[in-house]
């Protein structure tokens, strides 16, 4: 409500945005998602794909590594 927006809407361009970013650029998505894709990622993987960009972009300025933000099971 407060956006004038619904989630399917919110859903629907994120669909539109993913389509036209494998269509101008897929290898910069492949670069996000730090691996070879065989075709566009889901909503949900490009969310994943954004998510760890981010935090590893937030890392990176913060000084922390890698592997001392994402710790192996």
């Amino acid at each position: 409500e407060r956006y004038h927006t619904t989630a399917s809407c919110v859903e629907r361009d994120l669909r539109w945005v993913i389509h036209v970013a494998w269509k101008r650029n897929p290898h910069r998505l492949m670069q996000l998602a730090q691996r070879a894709l065989h075709t566009a990622p889901t909503t949900v993987q490009m969310l994943s794909m954004l998510n760890g960009y981010l935090c590893a972009q937030e890392n990176k300025s913060a000084g922390v590594s890698t592997q001392d933000a994402f710790p192996r099971l």
